[in-house]
């Protein structure tokens, strides 16, 4: 006899997340499946906390919408046959039109208008990969990837990516009208 496997829900997984097992962990949903993922490091930390701090506060004082930080859960992926993805995001943003739409009963459903990862040297690049293409795939326009250990970040959209060095300023675009921010701003000292 030959046993189908069974893959996680979105729904099943929030219980399974809420258990004593997994109080201590990271855990994300990856194709229907639990992957564990280790507590982040002090550069990880300072700079989601920078980057939060800076576009954050930009967000608010334009109220152009909703910032969410610390891992958040945002479902990615929903498939029939379960398959579904719920990534943690170091930070998000939903403007105001988007926010109409319920953000969902445990976890963000609505598609962040910008989400921006900090990437250590734990992550690997397939699975910084798949997160990124199931972000983008998700309805997400712009996904910053920053990497504090070489001080880079990496800029993506549906038309592809472009990696920019210290002296670069980032740009909210039309996504964050105005905004501007040196990749050197973002890092720790």
């Amino acid at each position: 006899m030959v046993l189908e496997k069974q893959f996680i829900s979105v729904e099943k997984f929030w219980e399974i997340s809420q258990a004593p097992k997994y109080q201590d962990c990271i855990v994300e949903l990856v194709n229907g499946e639990i992957i564990e993922l280790p507590l982040h490091g002090w550069q990880h930390g300072a700079t989601t906390a920078q980057v939060a701090l800076k576009v954050g506060q930009y967000i608010y004082e334009q109220n152009l919408g909703r910032a969410f930080a610390g891992g958040t859960g945002y479902v990615v992926e929903r498939w029939p046959d379960g398959r579904d993805s719920v990534r943690g995001l170091d930070f998000a943003y939903i403007s105001y039109p988007r926010a109409q739409a319920s953000f969902g009963d445990y976890w963000l459903e609505t598609s962040p208008d910008l989400v921006i990862e900090v990437v250590e040297s734990c992550d690997s690049a397939a699975y910084m990969q798949l997160k990124v293409m199931q972000i983008i795939n998700s309805g997400t326009p712009l996904v910053w990837a920053l990497y504090p250990e070489n001080r880079t970040a990496v800029i993506h959209s549906a038309s592809g990516a472009i990696t920019v060095e210290e002296s670069f300023a980032l740009s909210g675009g039309d996504i964050l009208p105005g905004f501007e921010i040196r990749v050197a701003e973002i890092f720790p000292s």
